[in-house]
Order: C-alpha cells, then sequence, then structure tokens
C-alpha cells in the first residue's frame, strides 16, 4: 500500500471510526451513514494536518468519497 493511501486511511478512520477499516476505501458521502457536514470538517481538518495541504470550500464540494479524495491528493503531492 503506498504511503498516501495509508495515510489518508488513517485520516478517515478517525472520522468515520464506525467503519469498517477494510471497508474505508469505498465509502461514498452520500451512502455513509454517520458521514454529514461535521464529519466532511472533521474529516477536512485531519487531512490538512496529515498533508500539511489547505482545503477550501471549493475542494468541499468535489471531495465527496475516499477514492476521490486520493486522487486529490495524489495528484497535489505527486506533481
Amino acid at each position: 500500500m503506498n504511503e498516501i493511501r495509508s495515510r489518508l486511511i488513517r485520516c478517515f478512520k478517525a472520522a468515520l471510526p464506525q467503519v469498517p477499516e477494510g471497508d474505508l476505501t469505498a465509502v461514498r458521502q452520500d451512502s455513509t451513514e454517520g458521514w454529514d457536514s461535521i464529519t466532511t470538517v472533521t474529516l477536512f481538518a485531519l487531512i490538512e494536518e496529515e498533508f500539511g495541504i489547505p482545503l477550501d470550500s471549493t475542494n468541499l464540494e468535489n471531495l465527496e468519497s475516499f477514492s476521490r479524495v486520493y486522487d486529490f491528493l495524489h495528484r497535489r503531492l505527486t506533481s
């Protein structure tokens, strides 16, 4: 597993502790119980702290799943 993915899994696990770790990479905001606006803010704060990348309201609208957040981070960190 690559470093970005494992660090991101830790962020999602902290924000969504009710989701089994093996399911975290498949989570989507619209289909994950408990993923509400507070969870989104918490998740983004964790990601900002973990990766040192500021996220703004534009990002909030587009990053509604683990895979989209991962793709965003991968582009930002490996470019």
